[in-house]
């Protein structure tokens, strides 16, 4: 018990404390709790710049650099920037349309991406008028790569104004405007001499450039150089100025807006500056400076924002992105599968107390994950279909840990590491779609039902899946090890418990969703999909357990009937939103039509299959029995 223990230990410190790696010496932390306004929420640059590069890249990582590197490269350093390959284009036929080749990696920077979509625009502004709807995935991948192509300028110009990027090599002309002379400046520096220059350039650029003088020619390059810059005033992604006037509202601004609006202060101009001294530190690759202007600046934004923002919320949101907690919990539901495995071979009992070990640290973490998403958006843990799968992959696993500590078999140890990979494996495809913290529709961002109808409910979802998996298991015992009685009657036994657990929890969630829908919609059912759907699951689970009790139904065909209740949990959980109508229609999700098929069949495929092989076996039984007498 000592080597288990120890064991726990280890594997706890490795999936709590993971080390990272750091691409270079300057210190990103604070950088990446910087705050910024995002999709309705207010969220530390980290998500972000995660948010945006798992849109577009894949990955929360690229070419070595974490998302927050990655956003201070698009920032300070867009020629690096640009030749990262970091667009992901799988689908040849996309390539095939925008010319360009055929990769292992699928990735491609964004000046090969920009360079083949400028020469296709007509062709983008043709697919956008036919609509979305109307084309074929090809098509609308096309068009969601030209989208990612306009985020990726947006946010990589939204500091242009504040960049050292341009100098006057002119001492006449820098006498003139009164700047110095081969001295880095900035957009903002320039433009409040733009009065002095702007009439002589209009008169340059109608003459031959080997007829002008030195003095004339600096005017044009930097009349040249505002005109380009200027064209970046429509960035507006980027909003990490907060309101500073009573008429902002909570308006937060792109640096250019401020500009471009007018919502400027002392104090955005003075955030302005140390902009600017921190793209100056990043290209000198001054560690120091960096972070003595970052620091400065951060204490700034706070004082901005004021009780907008939560410094204690930011950090924490910081810290969830780094550890990163509900992988490290995948980490210790698959390695459940590993020491089960092993355990068929020799120390049974120790691994089998290891690997609960394992699955109640997979589950801590897990839980660890659920509760700070709690605490950072302040609202209960289900408010989201990704939040959902989440939360019910917890319970099942809980669950699967309950039934391990009653039955000592290794029964509970399978299923909890079947469920909780599984499911998180679903999360890990939902999260890929961005920022999991998103806002929620107003009939959801009410968290006294939040924490009862939807808990309850998805507290049923978790206990169905734990009473399916349970049948799966006591069909493949009939048909495996049929002589062993005890076993098979003691997973009878938790396949009835389980489905009644399920049973309470999800009848009294449908009568939960039914006083909220009268309370929101004034009308306690509406019979729309969703509804069906929670109804279903509640007649079917009524059906079989009474079935069982009664004795109307024979344990095999009871173990049948709550094998298949995967399938209906599914479609009421996922397929009545493919519908995309009623009032409930919020959680719809695209392209998993073909998933839920796939997963139906394969669960009618297993009863039909074993069904048959139980049933040939019955068969010879039974005629070898009459042959006997």
């Amino acid at each position: 018990m000592r080597v288990a223990s120890l064991l726990f230990a280890i594997i706890t410190i490795f999936f709590v404390f993971p080390c990272q790696a750091k691409a270079d010496d300057f210190d990103y932390s604070t950088f990446a709790r910087v705050p910024v306004l995002h999709e309705g929420r207010i969220k530390p640059l980290d998500t972000f710049a995660r948010s945006f590069l798992l849109t577009i890249h894949g990955r929360t990582h690229v070419e070595g650099l974490s998302a927050t590197e990655w956003l201070a490269e698009m920032l300070f350093d867009q020629e690096m920037a640009y030749q990262r390959h970091v667009f992901n284009i799988p689908n040849p036929d996309v390539l095939l349309a925008i010319d360009l080749p055929s990769r292992e990696g699928h990735r491609y920077s964004f000046n090969e991406v920009n360079k083949a979509l400028k020469a296709r625009v007509s062709m983008m502004a043709a697919l956008d008028q036919v609509g979305r709807e109307n084309l074929s995935q090809a098509q609308n991948q096309l068009l969601d790569l030209y989208v990612k192509s306009m985020w990726y300028i947006d946010i990589s110009r939204s500091f242009s104004l504040l960049l050292p990027d341009f100098s006057i090599k002119n001492k006449a002309l820098a006498e003139r405007l009164d700047l110095p002379f081969d001295t880095p400046l900035t957009y903002l520096d320039l433009m409040g001499r733009n009065a002095v220059f702007s009439d002589i350039a209009k008169d340059m650029e109608s003459k031959k450039a080997e007829t002008l003088d030195p003095y004339s020619l600096e005017i044009l390059r930097l009349g040249t150089y505002l005109r380009v810059t200027a064209q970046d005033q429509k960035t507006e992604l980027f909003r990490i100025i907060p309101p500073q006037w009573e008429t902002d509202g909570d308006a937060w601004f792109s640096p250019w807006a401020v500009l471009e609006e007018g919502r400027g202060s002392p104090n955005t101009a003075s955030l302005f500056a140390l902009f600017t001294s921190m793209a100056m530190a990043y290209d000198q690759k001054d560690a120091k400076m960096w972070d003595e202007k970052m620091a400065e600046a951060f204490s700034l934004l706070s004082d901005m924002a004021g009780e907008r923002v939560s410094k204690k919320i930011l950090t924490a949101e910081y810290k969830y992105n780094a550890l990163d907690p509900f992988y490290f919990s995948l980490v210790a539901y698959l390695f459940v599968f590993l020491l089960l495995l092993c355990a068929q071979f020799f120390a049974r009992e120790f691994l089998r107390r290891s690997a609960f070990l394992v699955l109640l640290s997979g589950a801590f973490i897990h839980a660890a994950g659920i509760f700070a998403r709690m605490y950072i958006m302040n609202r209960p843990p289900v408010a989201t279909l990704y939040e959902s799968v989440l939360f019910v992959g917890l319970v099942a696993v809980l669950f699967s840990l309950f039934l391990e500590w009653r039955g000592k078999n290794g029964v509970g140890l399978l299923i909890g590491a079947i469920c909780g990979s599984v499911l998180q494996f679903i999360g890990m495809r939902y999260s890929m779609e961005g920022d999991s913290m998103g806002m929620l529709l107003a009939v959801l961002d009410t968290n006294f039902w939040l924490a009862t109808h939807v808990l309850t409910i998805t507290i049923g979802y978790g206990c169905c899946f734990v009473a399916a998996l349970l049948a799966h298991l006591y069909v493949l015992a009939r048909i495996y090890t049929p002589q062993n009685e005890s076993r098979l009657s003691s997973l009878l036994r938790s396949i009835t418990g389980t489905a009644l657990v399920a049973l309470f929890f999800s009848v009294l969630g449908t009568i939960l969703g039914g006083i909220w829908a009268d309370q929101s919609w004034g009308r306690f059912w509406g019979w729309d999909p969703k509804e069906n759907g929670a109804m279903l699951i509640c007649l079917w689970l009524i059906w079989l357990s009474h079935g069982r009790i009664a004795g109307m139904l024979s344990p095999l065909s009871f173990a049948f009937g709550m094998a298949m209740t995967n399938v209906v949990v599914v479609l009421a959980w996922f397929g009545v939103n493919l519908l995309n109508v009623g009032l409930h229609s919020y959680g719809f999700t695209e392209n998993i039509a073909t998933n839920i098929a796939l997963f139906s069949g394969a669960e009618m495929l297993f009863v039909v299959l074993s069904g048959t092989v139980l049933l040939g076996r019955h068969t010879k039984k039974r005629e070898a029995k009459q042959g006997i007498l």
